[in-house]
Protein backbone atom coordinates (compact mmCIF):
# COMPACT_ATOMS: atom_id res chain seq x y z
CA UNK A 1 0.00 0.00 0.00
CA UNK A 2 2.80 2.40 0.96
CA UNK A 3 4.77 1.42 -2.14
CA UNK A 4 1.75 2.14 -4.34
CA UNK A 5 1.29 5.52 -2.66
CA UNK A 6 4.94 6.42 -3.22
CA UNK A 7 4.66 5.43 -6.88
CA UNK A 8 1.58 7.60 -7.34
CA UNK A 9 3.36 10.54 -5.74
CA UNK A 10 6.34 10.05 -8.05
CA UNK A 11 4.03 9.99 -11.08
CA UNK A 12 2.86 13.45 -10.02
CA UNK A 13 6.10 15.04 -8.80
CA UNK A 14 8.64 13.80 -11.35
CA UNK A 15 6.75 14.97 -14.48
CA UNK A 16 6.20 18.35 -12.81
CA UNK A 17 9.90 18.72 -12.00
CA UNK A 18 10.85 17.60 -15.51
CA UNK A 19 8.52 20.18 -17.05
CA UNK A 20 9.99 22.96 -14.91
CA UNK A 21 13.57 22.02 -15.76
CA UNK A 22 12.83 21.71 -19.49
CA UNK A 23 11.10 25.09 -19.59
CA UNK A 24 13.89 26.79 -17.62
CA UNK A 25 16.63 25.44 -19.89
CA UNK A 26 14.60 26.15 -23.03
CA UNK A 27 14.19 29.79 -21.96
CA UNK A 28 17.98 30.23 -22.03
CA UNK A 29 18.37 28.96 -25.61
CA UNK A 30 18.86 31.57 -28.32
CA UNK A 31 16.53 29.88 -30.75
CA UNK A 32 16.18 30.37 -34.49
CA UNK A 33 13.38 28.72 -36.48
CA UNK A 34 13.51 28.26 -40.26
CA UNK A 35 10.98 26.90 -42.74
CA UNK A 36 7.92 26.91 -40.52
CA UNK A 37 6.08 29.42 -42.65
CA UNK A 38 6.26 27.00 -45.57
CA UNK A 39 4.45 24.12 -43.89
CA UNK A 40 0.82 24.90 -44.75
CA UNK A 41 1.74 26.87 -47.86
CA UNK A 42 3.99 24.03 -48.99
CA UNK A 43 1.05 21.64 -49.01
CA UNK A 44 -0.89 24.02 -51.22
CA UNK A 45 2.08 24.37 -53.55
CA UNK A 46 2.22 20.60 -54.04
CA UNK A 47 -1.34 19.70 -54.89
CA UNK A 48 -3.74 21.35 -52.45
CA UNK A 49 -5.84 24.15 -53.86
CA UNK A 50 -8.52 24.93 -51.28
CA UNK A 51 -8.37 27.61 -48.61
CA UNK A 52 -5.35 27.31 -46.29
CA UNK A 53 -7.61 27.16 -43.23
CA UNK A 54 -8.85 23.78 -44.50
CA UNK A 55 -5.40 22.29 -45.05
CA UNK A 56 -5.01 18.58 -44.29
CA UNK A 57 -3.21 17.34 -41.21
CA UNK A 58 0.54 16.79 -41.10
CA UNK A 59 2.89 14.26 -39.54
CA UNK A 60 5.99 15.91 -38.11
CA UNK A 61 8.75 13.32 -38.60
CA UNK A 62 11.95 13.69 -36.55
CA UNK A 63 14.86 11.66 -35.17
CA UNK A 64 14.48 10.27 -31.67
CA UNK A 65 17.42 12.03 -29.99
CA UNK A 66 16.45 15.54 -31.11
CA UNK A 67 13.30 16.01 -29.04
CA UNK A 68 14.51 18.47 -26.42
CA UNK A 69 13.98 21.70 -28.35
CA UNK A 70 10.97 20.33 -30.19
CA UNK A 71 8.88 19.45 -27.12
CA UNK A 72 8.49 22.97 -25.69
CA UNK A 73 8.50 24.74 -29.05
CA UNK A 74 5.79 22.59 -30.65
CA UNK A 75 3.56 22.47 -27.56
CA UNK A 76 -0.02 23.78 -27.46
CA UNK A 77 -0.55 23.08 -31.17
CA UNK A 78 -3.10 20.24 -31.16
CA UNK A 79 -0.47 17.57 -31.77
CA UNK A 80 -0.90 13.91 -30.94
CA UNK A 81 2.10 11.80 -29.93
CA UNK A 82 2.70 8.15 -29.14
CA UNK A 83 4.38 7.00 -25.93
CA UNK A 84 5.43 3.43 -25.16
CA UNK A 85 3.57 1.12 -22.78
CA UNK A 86 6.60 0.77 -20.50
CA UNK A 87 7.00 2.40 -17.09
CA UNK A 88 9.37 4.96 -18.62
CA UNK A 89 6.73 5.57 -21.26
CA UNK A 90 4.24 6.36 -18.53
CA UNK A 91 6.51 9.08 -17.13
CA UNK A 92 7.17 10.38 -20.63
CA UNK A 93 3.45 10.53 -21.36
CA UNK A 94 2.75 12.54 -18.22
CA UNK A 95 5.55 15.00 -19.03
CA UNK A 96 4.28 15.49 -22.58
CA UNK A 97 0.72 15.95 -21.34
CA UNK A 98 1.94 18.79 -19.15
CA UNK A 99 3.07 20.51 -22.36
CA UNK A 100 -0.38 20.14 -23.87
CA UNK A 101 0.13 17.13 -26.11
CA UNK A 102 -2.49 14.45 -26.60
CA UNK A 103 -0.96 11.02 -25.98
CA UNK A 104 -1.76 7.54 -27.27
CA UNK A 105 0.07 4.53 -25.85
CA UNK A 106 1.92 1.96 -27.89
CA UNK A 107 5.10 1.51 -29.91
CA UNK A 108 6.56 -0.56 -32.71
CA UNK A 109 8.01 -2.85 -30.03
CA UNK A 110 4.78 -3.37 -28.07
CA UNK A 111 1.19 -2.35 -28.65
CA UNK A 112 2.04 -1.12 -32.13
CA UNK A 113 -1.37 -1.69 -33.69
CA UNK A 114 -3.11 -0.05 -30.75
CA UNK A 115 -0.83 2.97 -31.04
CA UNK A 116 -1.25 3.21 -34.82
CA UNK A 117 -5.04 3.08 -34.54
CA UNK A 118 -4.92 5.81 -31.90
CA UNK A 119 -2.80 8.05 -34.14
CA UNK A 120 -5.07 7.45 -37.13
CA UNK A 121 -8.11 8.40 -35.08
CA UNK A 122 -6.36 11.47 -33.71
CA UNK A 123 -5.40 12.71 -37.18
CA UNK A 124 -8.93 12.13 -38.47
CA UNK A 125 -10.22 14.09 -35.47
CA UNK A 126 -8.18 17.10 -36.62
CA UNK A 127 -4.89 16.71 -34.76
CA UNK A 128 -1.48 16.93 -36.35
CA UNK A 129 0.91 14.15 -35.35
CA UNK A 130 4.50 14.07 -34.14
CA UNK A 131 6.52 10.89 -34.59
CA UNK A 132 10.10 9.96 -33.70
CA UNK A 133 10.49 7.80 -36.78
CA UNK A 134 13.49 5.73 -35.62
CA UNK A 135 12.06 4.95 -32.16
CA UNK A 136 11.53 3.46 -29.74
CA UNK A 137 14.77 1.44 -29.71
CA UNK A 138 16.43 2.11 -33.06
CA UNK A 139 18.41 1.46 -35.08
CA UNK A 140 19.30 5.13 -35.04
CA UNK A 141 18.48 7.22 -38.13
CA UNK A 142 16.47 4.44 -39.75
CA UNK A 143 12.78 5.30 -40.24
CA UNK A 144 10.32 2.62 -39.22
CA UNK A 145 7.50 1.53 -41.51
CA UNK A 146 4.77 2.90 -39.23
CA UNK A 147 5.14 6.52 -40.32
CA UNK A 148 4.57 5.55 -43.97
CA UNK A 149 1.56 3.40 -43.10
CA UNK A 150 0.15 6.25 -41.03
CA UNK A 151 0.57 8.75 -43.87
CA UNK A 152 -1.13 6.43 -46.36
CA UNK A 153 -4.02 5.60 -44.03
CA UNK A 154 -4.78 9.24 -43.23
CA UNK A 155 -3.69 11.15 -46.33
CA UNK A 156 -1.57 13.38 -44.08
CA UNK A 157 1.50 15.16 -45.38
CA UNK A 158 4.88 14.29 -43.89
CA UNK A 159 6.92 17.26 -42.67
CA UNK A 160 10.58 16.49 -41.88
CA UNK A 161 11.55 18.28 -38.66
CA UNK A 162 15.01 18.61 -37.10
CA UNK A 163 16.73 20.49 -34.31
CA UNK A 164 20.37 21.44 -33.84
CA UNK A 165 22.39 23.08 -31.08
CA UNK A 166 25.79 24.74 -31.20
CA UNK A 167 26.90 23.75 -27.69
CA UNK A 168 25.48 20.55 -26.29
CA UNK A 169 25.90 17.38 -24.33
CA UNK A 170 25.48 14.15 -26.29
CA UNK A 171 24.58 11.03 -24.34
CA UNK A 172 26.80 8.61 -26.24
CA UNK A 173 25.69 5.61 -24.19
CA UNK A 174 22.07 6.06 -25.28
CA UNK A 175 21.06 4.30 -28.50
CA UNK A 176 19.60 7.56 -29.88
CA UNK A 177 22.63 9.73 -28.93
CA UNK A 178 20.26 12.05 -27.08
CA UNK A 179 21.17 15.73 -27.45
CA UNK A 180 20.80 18.10 -24.49
CA UNK A 181 21.57 21.77 -25.23
CA UNK A 182 23.88 23.60 -22.89
CA UNK A 183 22.37 26.67 -21.20
CA UNK A 184 22.53 29.88 -23.28
CA UNK A 185 23.57 28.01 -26.41
CA UNK A 186 22.36 28.79 -29.92
CA UNK A 187 19.64 26.43 -31.10
CA UNK A 188 17.84 25.93 -34.38
CA UNK A 189 14.64 24.19 -35.44
CA UNK A 190 14.18 23.53 -39.17
CA UNK A 191 10.99 22.47 -40.96
CA UNK A 192 11.35 20.62 -44.24
CA UNK A 193 9.06 20.82 -47.25
CA UNK A 194 5.77 18.93 -46.75
CA UNK A 195 5.25 15.99 -49.07
CA UNK A 196 2.90 13.07 -49.60
CA UNK A 197 4.05 9.49 -49.85
CA UNK A 198 3.57 7.79 -53.19
CA UNK A 199 0.75 5.33 -53.83
CA UNK A 200 2.74 3.09 -56.15
CA UNK A 201 6.01 2.90 -54.21
CA UNK A 202 7.09 0.37 -51.60
CA UNK A 203 7.28 1.19 -47.91
CA UNK A 204 11.03 0.60 -48.05
CA UNK A 205 11.39 3.15 -50.85
CA UNK A 206 9.39 5.73 -48.89
CA UNK A 207 11.47 5.09 -45.75
CA UNK A 208 14.59 5.75 -47.83
CA UNK A 209 13.09 9.02 -49.13
CA UNK A 210 12.26 10.18 -45.60
CA UNK A 211 15.71 9.23 -44.33
CA UNK A 212 17.38 11.24 -47.09
CA UNK A 213 15.18 14.28 -46.47
CA UNK A 214 15.86 14.20 -42.72
CA UNK A 215 19.59 13.72 -43.19
CA UNK A 216 19.85 16.60 -45.67
CA UNK A 217 17.82 18.86 -43.39
CA UNK A 218 19.95 17.86 -40.38
CA UNK A 219 23.16 18.75 -42.20
CA UNK A 220 21.72 22.11 -43.23
CA UNK A 221 20.59 22.80 -39.65
CA UNK A 222 24.02 21.92 -38.24
CA UNK A 223 25.66 24.31 -40.72
CA UNK A 224 23.25 27.14 -39.92
CA UNK A 225 23.53 26.85 -36.15
CA UNK A 226 27.33 26.81 -36.26
CA UNK A 227 27.60 30.13 -38.08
Amino acid sequence: MIAQLKERILYIILPLLAEILIRLLFCTIRLRVVGEENVKCGMRNVDFESDISHSPQVIYAFWHGQQFLLVPYMSQRDIILMSSLSKDGEYQAKILQRFGYRIVRGSSAKGGMRGLIGLIKGIKDGYDCGLAVDGPIGPIYEPKEGVIALARKTGAYIVPLVSATRHKWIFEAAWDKYVLPKPFSHGLIAFGQPYKVGDDTSIQQECAVLKERLNILSREADELVSR
